[in-house]
């Protein structure tokens, strides 16, 4: 990304912020503007990115480009709404994530932004979306494959550059510029500032961030080309992706906002994939020239962060430090809270200083409690309960069975296993592979097939790497002493910048754990015999799952084989009889859906999804859906079937109430409630209880009615009432209706033509099976 400084605004007419709607969770796909989120609710910022910032992913797949890469007037083609969509939810992601508003549009009908001190002027009917997207073409066009130069590439193109004119010049003069990404892409390059993965350097003062965060910013233009590799044995021709984010807003277009400290990485809690080196904390109106910066862990050592030089010229003003590697790093072994103090502020009416704290989170963990609690030793013929509490933001709950065997199983690609497998390969390939038509001597490990993992396409391995490719055995093992996963691999052309990487991991993928790493081949050859690796497994009370992994890595020099560039020829990495022995398999027996608010679940012969013998171990499994996306499994609930007949409900009570020794119909402390009734009400059963029961019976009604606090039903009790016209006897329950709700328990009847009606409670014990 270019790093260089963009032009301030010379003139400012303020607009009220309308009043934003934020997003709900559960509500998909989520909108590209208007959005929220709590960062003091580490599931809602969970739900935030999973629901919010992944909807984003797959744009390229959207992007509907009408263009070429002619050099020609009018071949900078349109982009998709759908792909503009995409990229304006990721704008407006960081914008909320960081607490400033959400609500900016792209691509509008908006002209572009000339000021009396612009070098060049285009027509000023031009939208600028016009412009941004002919900039990005520029830029694209001028890419030299060879030098690895652009000279479009800049703020200031020269006049002479391919395709120049003053629309291109004003878009790259107001905007942010990149080559190497485009779309959702771009706007986490410019808010990470971190380069190392696209061309340029890194920005280290934060230029691009803060024209992205700058709150009273309201319109921008997002112009988007992608690019292409075409190898062959004559040369070849490479065009990187690019894109221009039109930021520098027209007078009119900039929304009145108070001021307010915005800091990235924001306080609260914070997807560590975004995570970068270089923080920042901005306020209209400060002065940071003498400010100085204090970051520790919460807990630990002081951080060595090193404050950036101050510079002006881009957004508002802006404080920029460095974090060390290990305090920038994309992911952490467990949440990490660091707390910032910035002192030596100066400015009218700003804070001297300012402190917060910043907590670091895996989003694909799920830190909440997620246990279940009850019997260890069920009987297969009763029903077993268990609890649990429902994780803040569930958007929906599941309870998972497994029965637990003894098993060896081995996947060597040729039974039908589609099921077992999670492809997470590219569709320009098949992940079974049979034989090469180039390389008719490069066979099958063993039998007719072997999984095969292809780097499918190559950018330049400067700017960022292909596409990683992987397949993961959907089995849960749960690993006894000795237990070992083996498998053969055979190396094709695959490069010297290439990795395989075979992977566990012992939280449902959440993180990944090498058990080896190999590089790829330093010569363009095959490997003609097969290499076999066997790997210990460790002793683990979460269940095992295994992942292969091709990747390559970023390098100014070496080489990586792509499929599209050498179709016919066995390239790739080739793997056959993964085998793993001393496991215990978890077979999946059942997923239960969970109602809306529930907070228990009762394991019965239809829950578990089969029958359980006696002395048999099952494990049962909560498991939470966050932002669209189901999380693993929460710990295990491991129980063993047993022949006691257990305890009723209502023997249970007795047990938790000593001293009290009367059956059902009983009234051990004499206060005329017998204990069934104190049972079912929740009264205590050893003191003399006043009846909270009172009577609705208005005048002239229709209908008579007996109510008392009830906050939920007790489980092994039948809740009734009867109706009867004199005290004598004829008490019936026909047309007498029960219901409990709103922390009440009420019994309607109709009111009898007599006039007269006495209700009472009945209460009697659920029968078992």
């Amino acid at each position: 990304m270019n790093t260089g400084f963009l032009k301030a605004l010379l003139c400012m007419q303020l607009l009220l912020v309308g009043k934003a709607i934020a997003w709900t969770p559960g509500t998909y796909p989520a909108p590209s503007r208007n959005l929220t989120v709590d960062r003091q609710s580490r599931n809602d910022v969970l739900s935030f990115w999973h629901g919010v910032y992944q909807a984003s992913e797959g744009f390229q797949g959207r992007m509907g480009w009408t263009g070429s890469y002619a050099t020609t007037p009018g071949s900078e083609g349109t982009i998709s709404p759908a792909f503009i969509a995409d990229t304006e939810r990721r704008l407006n992601f960081y914008r909320a994530l960081a607490g400033v508003p959400a609500n900016a549009t792209l691509n509008t009908a908006s002209l572009v932004n000339i000021q009396p001190g612009d070098a060049h002027k285009p027509d000023a009917s031009t939208t600028k979306a016009l412009a941004v997207q002919r900039a990005a073409h520029m830029i694209a066009v001028n890419y030299n494959t060879t030098t690895r130069t652009n000279p479009a590439y800049s703020h200031n193109p020269p006049t002479d550059a391919i395709l120049w004119d003053a629309s291109r010049w004003n878009a790259m003069f107001n905007g942010n510029i990149t080559q190497g990404f485009h779309g959702p892409d771009a706007i986490t390059g410019y808010v990470t500032e971190n380069a190392a993965t696209g061309v340029g350097t890194e920005n280290s003062i934060a230029a691009h961030r803060r024209w992205i965060l700058r709150a009273a910013s309201t319109n921008f233009a997002t112009g988007d080309v992608p690019g292409f590799n075409r190898f062959d044995d004559s040369g070849a021709s490479r065009i990187l992706p690019s894109n221009v984010l039109y930021v520098i807003q027209n007078p009119d277009e900039n929304a009145t906002v108070a001021a307010a400290f915005t800091a990235y990485p924001p306080a609260g809690f914070f997807p560590s994939p975004l995570n970068t080196k270089f923080w920042s904390l901005t306020r209209q109106g400060a002065n940071f020239s003498a400010a100085t910066v204090t970051v520790s862990v919460v807990g630990g050592a002081t951080v060595a962060a090193v404050k950036q030089p101050v510079s002006s010229g881009a957004g508002d003003p802006t404080i920029v430090w460095q974090m060390p590697a290990a305090d920038a790093a994309t992911s952490f072994p467990a949440d990490k809270t660091y707390q910032v103090t910035v002192s030596g502020i100066t400015g009218t009416g700003v804070p001297a200083s300012h402190s917060y704290q910043v907590t670091m989170v895996n989003p694909d963990i799920l830190a909440s409690d997620q246990s279940l609690a009850g019997t260890d030793s069920p009987n297969p013929s009763f029903p077993a309960s268990y609890t649990f509490t429902p994780p803040p933001h569930a958007e929906a709950l599941r309870v998972n069975t497994y029965r637990q065997i003894p098993a060896t199983w081995t996947e060597n690609a040729e039974a039908a296993t589609a099921s077992l497998i999670t492809d997470g390969t590219a569709a320009s390939y098949p992940l079974l592979f049979t034989v090469a038509s180039g390389d008719t001597n490069f066979k099958p490990i063993s039998g007719a097939r072997s999984f095969r993992l292809a780097h499918p396409t190559e950018y330049d391995l400067t700017v960022r790497g292909v596409p990683e490719q992987t397949f993961r055995i959907d089995r849960k093992m749960l690993p006894r002493v000795g237990a070992a996963l083996s498998l053969k691999y055979k190396l094709g052309f695959i490069g010297t910048n290439s990795r395989f990487a075979i992977e566990m991991s012992d939280n449902g993928g959440a993180t990944w754990t090498a058990l080896e790493t190999i590089p790829g081949n330093d010569n363009a050859s095959t490997q003609t015999a097969a290499t076999s690796v066997s790997y210990p497994l460790p002793l683990s009370a979460s269940p095992l799952s295994f992942r292969f992994r091709l990747y390559a890595i970023n390098s100014s020099s070496g080489y990586v084989f792509a499929e599209d560039i050498f179709p016919n020829r066995a390239t790739g990495v080739f793997i056959d009889d993964i085998t793993v022995t001393n496991c215990d398999l978890l077979d999946p027996r059942m997923s239960n859906d969970l109602p809306a608010g529930a907070a228990s679940f009762t394991l019965d012969s239809t829950t578990r999804g089969g029958d359980m013998a006696v002395g048999e171990q099952w494990q049962l499994a909560l498991q939470t859906k966050l932002g669209n996306r189901w999380f693993p499994d929460g710990p295990l609930k491991s129980i063993v079937a047993s022949s006691v007949v257990p305890a009723t409900p209502y023997e249970q009570w007795l047990a938790e109430n000593p001293g009290v020794t009367g059956g059902f119909a009983d009234d051990d402390d004499g206060d005329g409630l017998r204990n069934g009734v104190e049972f079912a009400f929740f009264s205590d059963p050893r003191a003399n209880t006043p009846d909270p029961t009172e009577v609705l019976a208005p005048v002239g009604g229709s209908t008579v009615a007996l109510r008392r606090p009830l906050a939920m039903a007790r489980a092994g009790a039948v809740y009734e009432a009867q109706c009867s016209e004199t005290l004598d006897g004829g008490w019936s329950s026909e047309n007498v209706t029960v219901t409990i709700a709103g922390g009440f328990i009420t019994a309607t009847a109709p009111r009898p033509p007599s006039g007269k009606c006495f209700l009472r409670w009945k209460i009697t014990a659920q029968s078992l099976p």
